[in-house]
């Protein structure tokens, strides 16, 4: 599928094969990824992109698995805890899925299911071993994950043994410089990782979260990634406090009037509400 939509763009903007070939990616190689025959590693797949100016962000959009008004309404239905939203989109794609054997739509079913039973916080779409083994079979066996990879993992963390998380997350960090190509994957990116970390915080897992956030503080991030720089410091906060040192509540309470200042009210509730069972834990 990557290799025929590539294929397409090559094609649209009238290069050969030849002319996209060098020494890092031969012509054999293209040809092969173009029949779908093998894969290219992501770093390869970057650099035929770019050798025929196409953006990552661009390409993904092609595949629909990259950031999409579609997603970006699911994202804020689970912002909001819609539920009456979710629970609609879900009955839509069950509904779909019925006359349908497409893959990524059974995990993205999945997730939606996952995400309802979190924000509700009852069973009321039950998700057995076989649909867990599904995502975590599809995640290690997909070598280059893309938008969509890091969307289905942040997403459904909480289905997933510690060590597997522990796994996924180091990982991820090897590719820092992959994701950091595109501002919508690094952001993605950062915000999945920030996810893993939550989950390894309330599995106790102290020395891992802190190994996390000294990859986050090198990551140096500017002031136009807000929203992550909030979420850094928040999750100092309550790493901090959980640890019994008491001036983590001061950054949690800092960051909690920053996003009362920006009128981000469901964020502010949402992180208010978390921090308060973290702690009494």
């Amino acid at each position: 599928m990557y290799g025929k939509v590539f294929k397409k763009f090559r094609k649209d903007k009238g290069f050969t094969i030849q002319e996209v070939a060098d020494d890092y990616v031969s012509r054999t190689a293209i040809s092969r990824f173009e029949r779908d025959e093998a894969e290219l590693s992501f770093s390869k797949v970057l650099h035929i992109l770019e050798q025929i100016g196409v953006s990552l962000v661009e390409f993904n959009l092609s595949l629909e698995i990259g950031p999409s008004n579609d997603q970006g309404r699911i994202a804020r239905m689970m912002v909001e805890k819609n539920l009456a939203g979710l629970e609609e989109e879900i009955q839509k794609r069950v509904e779909v899925q019925q006359h349908s054997s497409n893959k990524q739509r059974q995990l993205v079913l999945i997730m939606l299911k996952h995400q309802y039973n979190e924000l509700s916080q009852t069973d009321k779409f039950p998700l057995d071993i076989v649909q867990v083994s599904l995502l975590t079979d599809y995640l290690f066996a997909c070598e280059n994950w893309a938008y969509f990879e890091l969307v289905l993992f942040g997403n459904t963390i909480a289905l997933y043994e510690t060590k597997t998380v522990l796994l996924f997350s180091e990982e991820l960090i090897k590719r820092t410089v992959y994701f950091q190509q595109e501002r919508t994957y690094f952001e993605t990116f950062l915000n999945i990782l920030q996810n893993a970390a939550f989950f390894l915080l309330e599995k106790r897992a102290f020395d891992q979260v802190e190994k996390m956030l000294t990859f986050f503080e090198s990551c140096q991030l500017d002031d136009t990634f807000l929203f992550e720089k909030l979420y850094f410091l928040y999750l100092q906060g309550l790493f901090e406090v959980m640890r019994g040192n008491a001036e983590g509540e001061m950054k949690i309470q800092e960051v909690l009037s920053v996003l009362e200042i920006l009128d981000a009210p469901f964020v502010e509730a949402n992180l208010r509400e978390y921090a308060q069972m973290m702690i009494k834990k």
